[in-house]
């Protein structure tokens, strides 16, 4: 089962405390210079007669010539952390093919071993595994199915969860009265608990988006000023983009992984149902006792 992403990052507090101190759009915005700035402090010491050249090239008051290394930062950061953006949308399609894909392979794999050892496929916990020298993979392929169908139950479980949840939701807030059984949810899995989505539940941290496309930032710096191309300097870079790849792999498998999604949007519900109990005040408690 893949484990929600945010285990993999301690990002939250510092995002929490910033929007805390600033509007969530000012935050948004200051995420971009992180990765802008960066460039910019690696050419001004790389070359820093390059760096004058072009900043006196185009003003010579100081004022201008400030706005314009921040514009210039903020443009370049904005576009590094669109660049990891597309990074997590390739990511996001290889792993929903791969979802998709994957009981296939394992069917395909048992199939064929099936066939080494001359016997029928079996269903799991009914048929022994064959003997002989692919008595270990046999063992790993049922393994593998055996986890697949536990997990496939806990989706139902939770979409079970999800539908009491939200019958109780639609009639409390909505006044919409609606059979547990024999009724179409389709309509309203993507509509119920809407409002309590975060944005991080889809693209990740930005703040660690921030700091992944800041190693990209410094790649291309050292690409442009040679005179930065030593080997602390690029560790230092490979290990944001790495740490950078590994949040990104982490949100792609979350999105992608059923029961994750799932069990967010019975939190979504959840939430909602709760705040539409305190909105009714305490006379809905006692009618709920």
């Amino acid at each position: 089962m893949t484990a929600p992403f945010e285990k993999l990052v301690s990002a939250p507090t510092i995002h929490v405390i910033l929007d805390k101190l600033f509007h969530p759009k000012i935050t948004d915005m200051l995420h971009a210079f992180i990765p802008g700035l960066f460039f910019v402090v690696c050419v001004v010491l790389g070359s820093p007669q390059f760096a004058k050249g072009i900043i006196a090239s185009a003003s010579t008051e100081r004022s201008i010539q400030l706005f314009l290394v921040l514009f210039v930062a903020f443009v370049l950061g904005s576009a590094l952390i669109q660049w990891v953006r597309l990074i997590q949308i390739v990511l996001i399609e290889f792993y929903k093919h791969l979802s998709d894909w994957q009981p296939r392979i394992l069917n395909w794999r048992i199939n064929r071993a099936a066939k080494k050892d001359a016997a029928k496929i079996p269903h799991v916990g009914q048929a022994a595994a064959p003997t002989g020298a692919s008595s270990r993979t046999w063992r790993r392929l049922q393994a593998a199915q055996g986890r697949r169908i536990e997990r496939s139950g806990e989706v139902r479980d939770t979409q079970r969860a999800w539908g009491e949840v939200a019958t109780q939701l639609l009639e409390r807030r909505y006044g919409i009265k609606v059979p547990y059984t024999d009724f179409d949810w389709s309509p309203w899995v993507k509509v119920l608990g809407i409002d309590q989505i975060r944005i991080e539940d889809k693209r990740g941290f930005l703040f660690t988006m921030a700091f992944h496309a800041t190693g990209w930032g410094g790649l291309l710096a050292s690409y442009l000023v040679p005179g930065i191309r030593i080997w602390t300097f690029l560790i230092f870079c490979l290990f944001l983009i790495v740490y950078g790849l590994l949040h990104d792999r982490q949100v792609a498998m979350s999105i992608n992984d059923d029961g994750y999604q799932w069990r967010l949007a019975l939190t979504y519900v959840l939430v909602e149902l709760r705040k539409a109990r305190e909105a009714d005040g305490p006379s809905s408690k006692s009618d709920d006792n």
